[in-house]
């Protein structure tokens, strides 16, 4: 399902809270066969997306509002 970009995700986030931003996306990316530079485009479309993620990339994803962590369940999604 993920191969044709359709993903589930849970309504209560369950992001990965001592990780950063940029890690939790990075999750996303896990189970799909990608090149570096092919995560790396999928990543900056998400920014370009969510640009509050870009802004807080470095940041542990537990630390954000519950709106700036659902952004990044769909984002990681």
């Amino acid at each position: 399902m993920v191969a044709h970009k359709i993903v589930y995700v849970p309504e209560g986030r369950e992001i990965f809270p001592n990780m950063t931003v940029q890690e939790n996306l990075e999750m996303g990316a896990y189970s799909v066969k990608m090149s570096k530079a092919e995560i790396e485009r999928h990543l900056e479309e998400q920014y370009d997306i969510f640009p509050r993620l870009k802004e807080r990339a470095k940041q542990k994803a537990g630390s954000m509002s519950g709106g700036e962590q659902q952004m990044l369940a769909i984002a990681r999604g």
